[in-house]
């Protein structure tokens, strides 16, 4: 899975090119420099288009959901990892950083987090197979090292609605 900025693209003869298993337009990007990215060769409304902005290079492996942080140029990641439990995690994605450096490990050891929403408090709400809690990305410190939570922990950051 890719994920993308939305913007407008010069206009150009392209060469076509694949990343993490996406065709790209390798030289017309997306957006304005310093945040232009390649663009996905995808269908898209009439003077919108698509780049990608991280991929498996900058270390995402299943990505599910992403929501912009209020307020921020920052997203959240939701990344299950795989479909073994507690290989999920949350990821803080800065578009403005060099390729490979744009992640940044928010939560680590979730159970398939797949869901993400803006609540009112504007706060992220995520969801797992299981539960739905609630974070702020702003002041929520990576997990003791980036190394996954033990169960008990865990489930301590979880607050049921």
């Amino acid at each position: 899975m890719m994920f993308a900025a939305i913007g407008s693209a010069s206009a150009h003869a392209a060469e076509i090119a694949h990343i993490d298993g996406y065709a790209v337009d390798r030289d017309v990007l997306c957006g304005v420099a310093p945040d232009a990215y390649p663009k996905l060769r995808i269908g898209m409304r009439e003077g919108y288009c698509a780049g990608l902005v991280a991929g498996k290079d900058d270390g995402l492996i299943f990505p599910r959901t992403i929501v912009q942080v209020p307020g921020r140029k920052e997203f959240v990641v939701a990344d299950m990892g795989s479909w073994t439990p507690a290989h999920g995690r949350l990821l803080l994605l800065d578009p403005s950083l060099p390729a490979g450096k744009r992640l940044r490990e928010l939560i680590a050891g979730i159970d398939f987090p797949f869901g993400l929403e803006i609540g009112p408090d504007r706060k992220i709400y995520a969801s797992t197979d299981t539960s739905i809690f609630r974070f702020d990305p702003r002041s929520r410190p990576a997990s003791r090292g980036g190394s996954p939570l033990p169960r008990p922990a865990r489930a301590a950051w979880r607050s049921l609605l």
